[in-house]
């Protein structure tokens, strides 16, 4: 049977790829001067001026050939815990002592293919469609001199895991009965935008000429959704974490090689301005009736540590990367690593770390 999904990313591809080459074909005809393919000019221009708005030309440059098709090896690493005190001491069902506790911990190591496609700064990547455990992931990437920013979906089908009950009992979780999905948006402003590039540190759309480091800034929103079936109450349950975080970091473009050769290292952590999670349990009366539960117990009484207020968190993100250009060929290495906590008052958290691996050969035109 067709996946769908792969279906449609695979049309994306296609049509992107046609667009991208098909519009040399329209490069000295009326096309662009009117209409949307004069739209589309303005948009070009726009691109390759926030790729070197007002750049020192010795530190930094763009490449003769402004345009990047990548294939490549992406690895991810995650890893999920979530941690709450419940009560569950209604009559007719069972008696918990004080200090109870769930813990879900849960991870996953996949990989897949993955092509890219770099527009004067603007870059698209979406998975090859192969066999992997990934329903579906896509990111969109604008960087330029002076601001950047970047947005990555990630659904995971299958995750390896366990529950502990109050310290007391471990049962694995069967990987087919839950799933993660994370999305977050980030966006950067680098100070020393004259003399250093995240972008060409980082994402190779640039070049860094001589080395050079810098500070910045970035916000970040992110959003995980971890879905478990038959968990606690044989029910399917949802818990969505959303957050909101701010920071300033430091980077560095280590140049050798005549500036063919570049490695970067960043690091930033994030404090975080908004925090939120809730909690969904599905076919609710049905479990009840399975499990001989009444109708009337109320399962917010069971989750109520969830409703305490956000404490304050300290999020860490670092990123290492390494590129190597040659004539149009370029080869690079983007290793990504982000970490994001959620706490409040009356003991729920969640903690949520994953990490990256990109290997890419990249053609530039």
């Amino acid at each position: 049977m067709l996946n769908k999904k792969r279906f449609i990313s695979t049309v994306c591809i296609f049509f992107f790829l046609l667009i991208y080459c098909g519009g040399e074909a329209f490069a000295q005809s009326s096309f662009w001067g009117k209409g949307i393919g004069k739209l589309l000019k303005k948009a070009d221009d726009y691109l390759e001026y926030s790729q070197m708005q007002g750049v020192d030309s010795n530190y930094i440059g763009r490449p003769d050939l402004n345009r990047q098709l990548y294939v490549g090896t992406y690895g991810y690493w995650q890893h999920y815990d979530l941690h709450f005190p419940y009560d569950d001491s209604m009559d007719g069902v069972r008696t918990v002592k004080e200090g109870s506790y769930y813990d879900v911990n849960m991870h996953a190591i996949q990989a897949e293919m993955e092509l890219g496609i770099d527009y004067k700064g603007l870059a698209i990547e979406l998975p090859i469609p192969l066999h992997n455990l990934y329903n579906f992931s896509l990111g969109l990437a604008k960087n330029g001199s002076v601001w950047g920013f970047r947005i990555r979906y990630k659904y995971m089908r299958h995750m390896n895991g366990s529950i502990e009950n109050t310290g007391i009992r471990v049962d694995t979780i069967p990987d087919n009965l839950n799933n993660l999905k994370n999305f977050f948006v980030e966006g950067y402003y680098v100070f020393n935008n004259k003399r250093f590039s995240l972008a060409a540190g980082l994402y190779s759309d640039m070049i860094q000429k001589r080395s050079q480091g810098g500070a910045f800034v970035m916000g970040n929103f992110s959003r995980s959704i971890y879905t478990g079936e038959e968990l606690f109450h044989g029910a399917k349950e949802v818990f969505r974490t959303s957050q909101i975080s701010f920071g300033g970091g430091y980077g560095y473009n280590l140049v050798m090689c005549n500036s063919h050769l570049v490695f970067h290292a960043s690091l930033i952590p994030m404090f975080s301005l908004y925090q939120k999670v809730s909690h969904s349990i599905y076919d609710e009366n049905d479990i009840k009736e399975e499990l001989g539960i009444p109708r009337d117990y109320d399962y917010d009484r069971f989750y109520n540590s969830i409703t305490g207020t956000p404490k304050f968190v300290v999020n860490g993100f670092a990123r290492f990367a390494t590129n190597y250009s040659w004539d149009r060929y370029l080869l690079s290495l983007l290793v990504n690593y982000r970490q994001y906590l959620y706490s409040n008052d009356r003991g729920f958290r969640t903690h949520s770390r994953e990490g990256d691996a990109q290997i890419n050969f990249c053609v530039r035109f």
